[in-house]
């Protein structure tokens, strides 16, 4: 048991967003009730059925029937990005229905006794990181409304650029709300923005007049890229016959071109754009602390893997090396086998160049400096 715990491989970021969502959307309803016409045909019938729901979470906590915890929050749990069979994994199953069944218990006692709900909730919101206010109560902004938003906000020519980030960004997440992105998953997204080939999305077929063309998934260019290089790698570490530096030439012209870092800030900024529309400047603006960003800064960005600000952008060629090898850290000279034999490579040279290099004449190459005779 203490091994699934450590081991439990439950994104906790969307779990939270979920779980946050859940109380959003049941304190909304009690507060939409409240304020809503009253029924006089049959005034209990709200309690019965808040009692019969109370009684289906509690079984399923007594019976371990995870599956329950789906047919409760199943469409919640698409919306952030998790799929049912995350939802019933016991880990966040339980978590499911013991908030069910305290917001079932708290809704049970607005409906008897017409509590305000962001009085007698305050401590479920707060716990869910919502304020209790009737703001906080608003359904989250989804992603591709978010996108819409910066489009109008934006000048015509930023919002090409934002749109095809957009369309990255819907490929990579879903229509998910915005709300729910972290740090992290921005780290992983324009991870996967830099790893585009260059050139992405033009074969799509509608260059002539009259042609329909195909749409492109980008997430397919760079899987389709990827399986090039491992095979193109995979090739020349086989052949035996072949130099080092011979199968490095022959890397540099072989390997997909990838998208330059300079690209990668320019759409780092487009997604800012995107989320900032969403969440306010409080939450993606210039004077947020690191630790409590969204989007991370151009400097975050560089130094994200944590080896440390690269100085000089390595050649194409450690760079495509670098991005076709798996789990090694892109463009760092320090982790990449192919960058560190640039470095090498380089510094030999120099050496060699300067060995070669005539002296200079009056003693210079000593370091000290001709005076002349008096």
């Amino acid at each position: 048991m203490l091994s699934e715990l450590q081991e439990s491989p439950v994104d906790e970021t969307r779990v939270r967003s979920m779980l946050q969502e859940i109380v959003r959307q049941a304190m909304a309803g009690m507060i939409a009730r409240q304020e809503s016409n009253a029924s006089f045909d049959d005034p209990e019938a709200p309690l019965r059925q808040i009692g019969a729901e109370g009684v289906r979470i509690r079984q399923a906590q007594r019976t371990r029937n995870w599956s329950a915890a789906s047919s409760f929050a199943g469409e919640i749990a698409r919306q952030n990005g998790l799929d049912r069979d995350v939802v019933e994994a016991p880990a966040v199953a339980r978590q499911v229905l013991s908030l069910l069944r305290r917001l079932n218990a708290l809704s049970a006692r607005v409906e008897q006794d017409f509590d305000d709900p962001l009085d007698v909730g305050r401590d479920i919101l707060l716990d869910h990181g919502l304020k209790p206010t009737r703001d906080a109560m608003k359904p989250p902004m989804l992603l591709s409304e978010a996108i819409e938003k910066a489009c109008e906000e934006a000048p015509r020519d930023v919002e090409t650029k934002i749109r095809l980030v957009g369309k990255l960004a819907l490929a990579h997440f879903g229509d998910i709300p915005a709300s729910s992105l972290v740090l992290e998953q921005s780290y992983d997204f324009l991870h996967k923005v830099w790893m585009l080939p260059k050139g992405w999305g033009r074969a799509h077929g509608r260059n002539r007049y009259g042609q329909a063309g195909k749409d492109l998934c980008p997430l397919k260019e760079i899987r389709d890229a990827d399986a090039r290089d491992a095979r193109l790698i995979a090739e020349i570490r086989s052949l035996d016959t072949m130099s080092i530096p011979d199968k490095r030439r022959r890397l540099v012209r072989e390997l997909t071109p990838r998208l330059t870092d300079g690209y990668l800030f320019v759409q780092r900024d487009m997604f800012n754009r995107i989320l900032r529309a969403a969440l306010g400047r409080k939450r993606v603006g210039r004077d947020v602390d690191d630790e409590d960003r969204v989007v991370p800064s151009h400097v975050q960005l560089k130094t994200g893997c944590g080896h440390g600000t690269r100085n000089r952008r390595p050649p194409a060629a450690c760079r495509n090396a670098c991005r076709a090898r798996s789990g090694a850290c892109p463009g760092r000279l320090s982790t990449c086998r192919a960058c560190f034999a640039h470095r090498s490579t380089s510094a030999h040279l120099r050496s060699n160049s300067a060995a070669a290099r005539p002296p200079p004449a009056n003693g210079a190459s000593s370091g000290m400096r001709s005076t002349g005779s008096r």
